[in-house]
């Protein structure tokens, strides 16, 4: 239920620019705030123009108190 709150999940970096058919990196950085680890899931819903819908789905365990990014 962390939603997309900048204080919860945030893309790094945030904005990027490309020209066509250039690769782009970008990660899903999650912060848990709890006092215990969280499970998580992310995947990027890409735009038509990419060529494709979502990518897979990424999981992990985010330890308390602490962010962990996706790559």
């Amino acid at each position: 239920n962390y939603a997309l709150d900048e204080t919860w999940v945030r893309c790094f970096p945030y904005t990027q620019q490309a020209k066509p058919g250039q690769r782009l990196t970008l990660a899903v950085v999650i912060t848990n705030h709890a006092d215990t680890p969280q499970a998580t899931a992310c995947r990027a819903a890409l735009p038509r123009a990419w060529g494709e819908n979502a990518t897979d789905w990424s999981s992990a365990e985010v330890p308390a108190k602490t962010e962990k990014p996706f790559w």
